[in-house]
C-alpha cells in the first residue's frame, strides 16, 4: 500500500505479539513492500489515525513486474535489506563475550562490538555454503538458523568454535528459517579490534587462533 492521505501507526511486533518499535507515518509511506517481496511474514500492526486513503498493488502484479525486470529486483531487495540491517539494535558486550571472547577486556569487546556489521538475510535463504571457507563470524540476533541438524536461536556467535578447533570450512550449510539478523565481523575486522591489546595475555590467547 501507499499511503495518499492521512496517518496511521506502524506498530512491530514480536513472534509473542509484544509490541518492541512504533512510529507514525503519512503520505508518500509504503506499506507491506517486504511481505510482498520475501516470504515473510509481516511484523506489523497498522491502525488508522484519522482519515486515511491509501492505493493498494497485489502482490502477484508487483512480483510480476520486478520479476520481468531481474536487475532490479536484485537492487530492490538489497535496499531492503540493508535498510532492516539498520533496525537491528547495538551488540552489548554481554553477547560479544562469549567463547573464546569470554575473557577479553571491556576496551577489546568495545573494539569488537565498533567493528561488527549488521546483515539481514531473508527467509528461505542458504546464507552459507557447506565447505565454504570461513572468512566471518556471525552473532545471530534475530530469526532462527538451521546448521546441520541445529536449529540455532539468538545469541549465538556461529564459526566462533569452528576456528577455536582450527576449522577452516564451515561444516554444514546455514539455512534461514525465518527473515535473520545478524552482526557480522570478518577476519581483517577481528584482526583490528583485536590489534590494540595485542600484549594483553587473553588477547594474545586469541590472536594466533584467529591469525591461522
Amino acid at each position: 500500500y501507499i499511503l495518499s492521505k492521512g496517518q496511521v501507526e506502524v506498530s512491530r511486533v514480536d513472534s509473542l505479539g509484544k509490541v518492541i518499535e512504533k512510529q507514525v507515518v503519512g503520505p508518500g509511506h509504503l506499506l507491506g513492500t517486504r511481505a510482498c517481496i520475501f516470504p515473510e511474514r509481516s511484523e506489523f500492526n497498522v491502525t488508522a489515525i484519522n482519515t486515511t486513503q491509501a492505493w493498494g498493488l497485489p502482490k502477484t502484479k508487483l512480483l510480476s513486474y520486478m520479476m520481468s525486470q531481474p536487475d532490479r529486483f536484485m537492487v530492490a531487495m538489497e535496499r531492503l535489506n540493508n535498510a532492516e540491517a539498520r533496525t537491528l539494535l547495538p551488540l552489548s558486550m554481554a553477547e560479544m563475550a562469549q567463547g573464546m571472547f569470554t575473557h577479553l577486556s571491556e576496551q577489546t569487546l568495545n573494539n569488537l562490538i565498533k567493528e561488527a556489521q549488521p546483515k539481514v538475510y531473508p527467509a528461505c535463504t542458504t546464507a552459507l555454503q557447506k565447505n565454504q571457507v570461513i572468512k566471518e563470524l556471525f552473532l545471530l540476533v534475530v530469526g532462527t538458523l538451521k546448521y546441520g541438524s541445529k536449529t540455532l536461536k539468538p545469541g549465538v556467535l556461529l564459526g566462533e568454535a569452528l576456528i577455536a578447533h582450527g576449522e577452516h570450512r564451515w561444516e554444514h550449510e546455514v539455512v534461514c528459517n525465518e527473515k535473520v539478523g545478524v552482526w557480522v565481523l570478518s577476519v581483517p575486522a577481528l584482526l583490528r579490534a583485536l590489534h590494540p591489546s595485542r600484549k594483553d595475555p587473553e588477547t594474545a590467547k586469541v590472536l594466533p587462533v584467529i591469525r591461522d
